[in-house]
């Protein structure tokens, strides 16, 4: 296929088909454009995607590229990171530039010291028994059915709770901080709900910042302001 009959390749946007069965669209790239060079059409830095094997290992694996927007540009912190989101939602952008898989040492060596105190071997072996009856639970209602969707009944639900026993958080915040965590998915996923993807991402950005900022407070016994249950989900401050 001519490199120049190419069509503009994006995550977001894919049809049922080709979301069901991707493989076809990648190979068309891999063999026309292995590496393909997109334009934002935004103002900000185009992307480029990789399709073959060995040139994705070779990115992966050299520092010159890292896992930081601020990094791979050359970004010296006078001007907003080139993450892929918007301008305007800066708390989602904020939540983008910070996650773990997109930092690169130092700042990614010292979140993950403190991460592997919460993740370490010996924590999770203890957890083993209630994951075991959370994983169990899940399998359960699953049950009494001909069909079953496994992604939603399971494979989409049990990492939360999983990371929420980790983190010790409330059993009544579980279902929300789920909700929250597919709205985070809308913004960089090809399963985006329609139109307003962003604008959900943007939302449970806010809420989620505000909720962990005030388990830390708990945890460390700083003064709490007083909560009332809102629509944006548990830990939201009242007003008025």
């Amino acid at each position: 296929m001519p490199r120049a009959t190419l069509p503009r390749f994006d995550l977001m946007g894919w049809d049922g088909e080709d979301i069901s069965n991707p493989y076809p669209v990648y190979r068309r790239y891999r063999e026309a454009a292995p590496v393909h060079r997109t334009a934002s059409g935004t103002g900000g830095p185009d992307t480029f995607y990789l399709f073959t094997y060995d040139d994705v290992v070779r990115v992966l694996s050299d520092r010159r590229f890292g896992r930081s927007a601020r990094v791979a540009s050359g970004d010296t912190g006078t001007r907003t990171a080139p993450v892929p989101i918007p301008a305007e939602h800066r708390a989602l952008r904020t939540i983008v530039e910070n996650w773990l898989v997109f930092l690169d040492p130092p700042r990614h060596t010292e979140l993950r010291s403190l991460l592997n105190t919460r993740f370490s071997p010996s924590i999770v072996t203890d957890l083993r028994p209630r994951i075991t009856r959370l994983a169990q639970e899940l399998v359960e209602r699953l049950g009494g059915h001909r069909e079953a969707d496994l992604v939603e009944g399971f494979a989409a639900p049990f990492p939360v709770l999983v990371i929420s026993e980790l983190l010790g958080l409330p059993e009544k915040d579980r279902a929300w901080l789920r909700a929250g965590a597919v709205a985070l998915q809308e913004a960089s996923t090809t399963r985006s709900r329609g139109a307003g993807g962003y604008a959900r991402a943007e939302a449970a950005s806010r809420d989620f910042a505000r909720y962990f900022r005030q388990q830390v407070d708990r945890r460390s016994g700083a003064a709490v302001p007083t909560c009332s249950p809102s629509s944006s989900g548990p830990g939201t401050p009242a007003h008025g």
